[in-house]
């Protein structure tokens, strides 16, 4: 009678091209039956075919695989890949291949398009806090200064007086309080001691918890960063640079005209990615680097 109960159920979970073949194992044991009930169980959420088209969110890379969601429906899904991403790219991929191991779901293909589109990374606002005003005259530069610079400096000021900010810098986790385990710290310090594998995954693990830590962005980059200027590992560290001041751009908004001074510990991260990313445009327009 409990055999039948089984059998009963493995039609109801099973397609009806299978059911011939796996009633047979029955006779092998209860135990068999109820395993490969579990196992053909229909599963939640859209089963890709090959040829689908899908955009993929990259929460974070791995060896040789990324971890993302479906951007469309949410879900979770590991894509196999031998390309370069970062955390929060947008990905569209052709599908190959769709299967399922134990609770994870995997899709292989071709990867189609990348982009790093931050409308849809979902980011909460950050703190903007106005902390000072300045005249036009305290932002132009002395005549210490090479008049190239000068000159540069008095096209962009422009307005009688400028107003200056603080951005709040995200680091998921830590406190102000707690500073003393700050992970950006220890990630530069792991990766000074050539432990860089350790330093990555740190900077990772932040990224994963919230996109909006900038500050991991700007370290990823420099651990890509070239120790010379031939070096066509730039291409590697640009990316990073350019995720963080997208992202800065987005949470200051469009309409933000003000100052993000250096002396303001918390607009560093962000400062530091423009810094960054102006770097990589010197290094690629050399012609040592082509």
């Amino acid at each position: 009678m409990e055999n039948n109960n089984l059998i009963q159920k493995l039609k109801e979970h099973t397609k009806a091209e299978l059911l011939e073949k796996l009633l047979v194992l029955h006779k092998i044991g209860d135990k068999k039956i109820q395993t490969i009930i579990e196992a053909k169980r229909p599963e939640s959420g859209p089963f890709f075919k090959e040829g689908d088209i899908v955009d993929l969110l990259v929460i974070r890379p791995l060896n040789r695989a990324l971890r993302c969601k479906v951007i469309s429906t949410g879900e979770a899904v590991t894509f196999r890949k031998n390309s370069f991403e970062v955390p929060g790219d947008t990905i569209t991929i052709k599908v190959s291949k769709h299967w399922k191991n134990r609770n994870t779901r995997y899709i292989s293909g071709e990867r189609i398009k990348r982009e790093f589109i931050v409308s849809n990374l979902n980011l909460k606002p950050v703190k903007i806090t106005k902390c000072n005003t300045i005249s036009r005259s305290e932002c132009l530069l002395d005549d210490e200064h090479p008049e190239r610079i000068r000159d540069i400096y008095k096209k962009i000021f422009t307005k009688k007086e400028y107003s200056l900010y603080e951005m709040e810098n995200i680091i998921p986790g830590v406190e102000y309080s707690d500073m003393e385990d700050d992970p950006i710290f220890e990630s530069v310090e792991m990766k000074n001691s050539g432990m860089i594998e350790e330093a990555t995954d740190i900077l990772l693990n932040l990224l994963e918890k919230d996109f909006r830590c900038i500050d991991a962005y700007s370290h990823l980059g420099n651990i890509h960063f070239p120790d010379d200027d031939t070096s066509t590992f730039v291409d590697f560290a640009m990316p990073y640079y350019e995720a963080g001041v997208k992202i800065g751009e987005y949470l200051l908004g469009p309409d933000f005209e003000g100052q993000l001074p250096w002396e303001y510990v918390d607009n560093r991260p962000y400062l530091r990615t423009l810094h960054g990313l102006g770097l990589c445009y010197i290094l690629k327009s050399r012609k040592s680097y082509n």
